[in-house]
């Protein structure tokens, strides 16, 4: 029997500190849950004002945009991301 392990990693591209958390499952419930974990362990100083994300199903939910929006966090898409800097370099 193959056993895989699930976890979540965020890191912070401006201060280059990963947190990793092992979780049980990819629900969205969980998710959530470890997102209010990582706003409690990050000093609040480094806490982000937007995050981006593979958009997998576990963060494609209701309850996680409005997760989002009450602690107010932009969720940008990984394709701005790329191609906003080429677009300011012209």
């Amino acid at each position: 029997m193959k056993t895989q392990v699930k976890f979540v990693a965020l890191i912070n591209v401006e201060t280059r500190k990963a947190y990793v958390y092992q979780i049980p499952n990819l629900k969205k419930q969980t998710i959530i849950e470890i997102f209010n974990q990582w706003i409690k362990d990050i000093p609040k100083d480094q806490h982000s004002s937007a995050i981006s994300s593979d958009l997998g199903s576990e963060f494609n939910s209701k309850d996680f945009y409005k997760w989002l929006e009450f602690k107010e966090i932009k969720l940008l898409d990984r394709k701005s991301l790329i191609i906003k800097p080429l677009i300011q370099q012209r």
